[in-house]
């Protein structure tokens, strides 16, 4: 009887055996490359995130975060609840409490028997959001944890829960929200429903409003019970909310910002933006934030924790903003704020004790906002240049004038009069005292973009071919009499603004460049400006604002020192000021700057986490193991206790689709075909170029005896899709030497033979390797099951797809094994991550079937359960050597070993 052992990613009902020593394997590492933090709680200066490879404590203080340990959980853990002593987390299939101490501690676990989502601890018992519905969980002892009951939800599972008063609210994915009485808490029962969003995936307490969202959107509830009445609805996700000071609330979860929304205006209007950046990892999102003692907590996915301090963050705010749709350009004179939405139209604004009020909307053209004064707009809608009184209810238009080309930029000159740049380059005076304007062409010499004014004298922009901006200026605003000039480097693109005074601004790829015309025309270059492009210039007094992407700038005059920086999460598209207030156009809407206010946006805090690495694929050749990223790969060396030691960390000079390793190099493939060896010290020591036609596109490299195969497809452009196998000799240089029918989807090299699974033809293979660039086809036979990955062990050959299919060596089919693969509803392993490797003769690997492997035995034909370590994670790949297996997780790398554990003696005392 042959037998060996199997590590598979499902679970099957087996019977257990008893250990043999080939198949016994320990977890001997467990090494995390980043934190992807999934939910954070927190109490007073103590700080839990949940990492998904398990719990980390953090004590915060005013200006830091520093930590205080951590602790790997089995499986993903997706939730965590602080608590008096400790906290509960939600990780796989069952709850952890865990202690609050250094390092954190598992008190106890208990199995649900099905995915939990969230948890929420409230006194004595927990509640957990599962895949069959809410569990009931008896906490009075943390240590003995027990379930008491499993409380049913219209769509059959639970994805959120929340609390108000003595009510407990359920999302289950669908457009009821479950409500449950907790007046007796040891009896539980469901009082009703209500409708919210088609698919409710988030409930949570707002103090007593409950913010229901679908990642895209929020609604908010509030009443009692299942008497729910919606109370508004805002145009954030709210996956992530907490309160920050009522009616203000911190609100995201549908990428990497936070938005401190004021739900008590007439319109939700943003006060901050909160950013996490962007990183090379597939959660690139905030997914929970608690407030407390002042500091904004943020699971920020693949960024880790972040934090903001809240100690400046008071009425009146720095900004708010109103998210109505994109706005072309926008307006302000006291408290009234005019708006041209992208939609058309105009629409005024009143700004009262702080509350943003919409008011009356008019116009039918698509128009943008040039200028204004204390009685009047001045706006264009293609050629028609418009004077409008927006104080009148409803507004009233003053004058209308009709010219020969659109209207590119303009500027009042008086109570009643204009000028107006057009694309054409023409510059044009406007009568605007009656009705009807009358026109009026002004001969100036150029071929101006920009005019802009300051005080009575006027200035205009011109752009040249050879990339400068020339501007003139007119002391008196009088355009018949020669203009001072100034020649500047680089193209303006945000137009130009002139100050009172006589100093005119222009940004160019240079920086913020100003001309100080009232010192005979002297040029300042304003250091540190050349950072993002400027789409808007406005003078205000002797304040310069930019509007740049993402803040708003004000700079003094005429040295153009930086005085404030507000940032607003989004670009500014237009920047217009008055009386200490400005208001900028944004692709959501438009934000209202109060420039005078003491109070400061939220501020990010230091945390002192490492820096996350993102690994796509791994390569091993023995005890070297290379672990690859998009463009980057290190290389560690794995001791045989168990130990994992980094060498080097090497650049392949571009993006790769695909690793491979043999002879201790790392083999590369990029997208475009080309195939680069490099050593352990990180140097190019070959390259090879692969060309099977302009429509090629290469898919995997493959370490195979001494030799590589690059699997690829062609043709496929002219409707016959072939895919090739070219077989590269590595063993001296890089050549050519074949090519194989069929694209390899796996392949292994057992006793100087290959066992492969090909594509197109879909076939299982065997080839013979006298001559590793010259392989022999030695039997093949059609594959069944889309398999993705092959074995041998115990004299048969393993397929493994939609079930695990059996041949003999010559590939006689054999028999099929396992349930059929099912996918991941939470998407962390796919179809293609599934793989079967051998630990040794008579122990294999498989993976990609769940996210923790299982170990089985081999007897005969057919399988036995055995006992798994546990992973932190799902696991998405695994390289074997004899008697060791590195698993590759979504946030770590593990190893298991049949090696047994280091002897520890204890020294006689004597």
């Amino acid at each position: 009887m042959i037998r060996a052992c199997v590590v598979v990613g499902l679970s099957l009902s087996l019977l257990p055996l008893p250990l043999t020593a080939q198949c016994e394997v320990r977890s001997a590492f467990d090494g995390r490359f980043r934190e992807t933090a999934l939910d954070v709680s927190a109490r007073g200066s103590e700080v839990l995130v949940a990492s998904s490879h398990g719990v980390a404590r953090w004590h915060g203080t005013a200006t830091s975060a520093a930590p205080l340990g951590s602790i790997g959980v089995p499986d993903t853990t997706v939730a965590v609840a602080a608590v008096e002593g400790g906290a509960w987390a939600a990780s796989g299939d069952a709850v952890f409490f865990i202690a609050a101490e250094t390092p954190p501690r598992i008190v106890s676990s208990l199995d649900l028997g099905a995915r939990v989502s969230d948890v929420l601890p409230l006194g004595a018992w927990v509640w957990a959001a599962t895949s069959v519905g809410i569990v009931q969980i008896d906490a009075i002892d943390p240590a003995r944890p027990s379930i008491l009951a499993t409380l049913p939800t219209t769509a059959g599972g639970a994805l959120s829960l929340a609390a108000i008063g003595e009510t407990l609210y359920a999302a289950d994915g669908d457009r009821s929200v479950e409500a449950y009485t907790l007046q007796i808490p040891a009896f539980p029962q469901k009082i009703g429903t209500f409708d919210s969003l088609p698919r409710s995936i988030s409930v949570r307490a707002l103090g007593s409003t409950l913010a229901v969202s679908d990642g895209q959107q929020t609604e908010l509830f509030s009443g009692s019970g299942a008497s729910m009445a919606r109370s508004g609805i805002v145009p954030v996700s709210g996956t992530a909310a907490a309160v920050l000071s009522a009616p203000v609330h911190l609100m995201g979860g549908g990428g990497t910002t936070l938005e401190a929304v004021d739900l008590s205006a007439p319109s939700p209007t943003v006060l901050a933006t909160l950013a996490t950046p962007l990183t090379e990892g597939p959660v690139n999102r905030i997914s929970a934030v608690e407030v407390a003692n002042g500091i904004a907590w943020a699971a920020a996915g693949d960024s880790g924790l972040a934090a903001w301090s809240l100690a400046g963050f008071q009425p009146p705010y720095p900004l708010r903003s109103v998210k109505g749709g994109a706005a072309r350009s926008a307006s302000i004179s006291g408290p009234r704020i005019v708006v041209a939405p992208q939609s058309g139209g105009l629409q005024r604004w009143t700004d009262s004790a702080g509350r943003l009020t919409p008011g009356p909307a008019w116009g039918a053209g698509t128009f943008t906002i040039h200028d204004r004064d204390e009685m009047q707009i001045l706006v264009s809608s293609g050629a028609a240049l418009e004077s409008w009184d927006p104080a009148a209810s409803p507004p009233a238009l003053l004058s209308t004038a009709t010219l020969r080309a659109a209207v590119r930029s303009a500027v009042l000159t008086g109570a009643r009069a204009a000028v107006a740049v057009l694309v054409d380059g023409s510059v044009w005076r406007v009568d605007l005292g009656g009705a009807s304007g009358t026109i009026s062409q002004a001969a100036v010499p150029g071929s101006p973009a920009f005019v802009a004014r300051g005080g009575e004298a006027l200035a205009l922009g011109s752009l040249s071919a050879e990339g400068t901006t020339a501007i003139r200026y007119y002391a008196g605003g009088d355009l018949s009499s020669s203009p001072v000039e100034a020649v500047v480097e680089g193209v303006s693109n945000g137009g130009i603004a002139l100050s009172p005074s006589g100093v005119a601004a222009a940004a160019t790829f240079r920086g913020i460049i100003l001309v100080d015309f009232a010192a005979g025309g002297a040029v300042t270059i304003v250091p540190g400006s050349a950072g993002s492009p400027v789409r808007d210039l406005h003078v205000e007094g002797e304040a310069l604002l930019v509007a740049t992407d993402e803040r708003i700038e004000v700079r003094s005059l005429p040295g153009g020192a930086l005085v404030k920086s507000i940032a607003l999460g989004e670009t500014a598209l237009s920047v217009h000021a008055s009386s200490g207030n400005a208001v900028a156009a944004t692709p959501s809407g438009f934000t209202l700057l109060d420039l005078e206010t003491s109070s400061s946006q939220p501020q990010p805090l230091a945390v002192a986490q490492e820096p996350s690495r993102f690994f796509r694929k791994m390569a091993r050749d023995g005890d070297l193991l290379w672990l690859a990223g998009r463009r980057t790969a290190e290389l560690h060396r794995l001791g045989t206790a168990g130990s994992v030691r980094w060498i080097e960390t090497v650049d392949a000079g571009e993006p790769f689709v695909d690793v491979a390793a043999l002879g201790g190099r790392l083999f590369t493939l990029s997208a475009g075909g080309t195939v680069r060896a490099i050593d352990a010290s990180g140097r190019l020591v070959g390259e090879i170029r692969i060309d099977e036609g302009d429509d090629q596109a290469v898919s995997s490299i493959d370490a195979v005896g001494g030799a590589l195969w690059v699997s690829l497809t062609r043709g496929c452009l002219s409707g016959a899709c072939e895919k090739r196998t070219v077989v590269i000799d590595a063993r001296s240089g890089l050549g050519r030497t074949a090519v194989l029918p069929g694209g390899v989807e796996d392949v292994v090299v057992r006793g100087g033979r290959a066992f492969a699974i090909f594509d197109l033809p879909a076939e299982v293979r065997v080839y013979r390797l006298d001559d590793p660039a010259q392989p022999v086809l030695a039997a093949s036979t059609p594959s069944s099951g889309n398999p993705v990955s092959i074995e041998l062990a115990g004299g048969s050959v393993w397929a493994l797809g939609s079930r695990l299919y059996r041949y003999g060596e010559t590939l006689v089919p054999a028999g099929e094994l396992l349930d059929p693969h099912l996918a991941d509803p939470a998407g962390r392993f796919t179809y293609l991550d599934q793989q079967v490797r051998r630990l040794s003769e008579t122990c294999l690997v498989i993976s990609g079937r769940s996210a923790t492997p299982r170990l089985y035995e081999i007897t005969g034909g057919s399988l036995a359960g055995r006992p798994t370590p546990p992973t932190s994670g799902a696991v998405v790949a695994i390289a074997v050597d004899e008697g060791s297996a590195a698993l590759l997780g979504e946030t770590s790398l593990e190893l298991w070993t049949t090696a047994s554990p280091p002897s520890r003696h204890r020294p006689t005392r004597k």
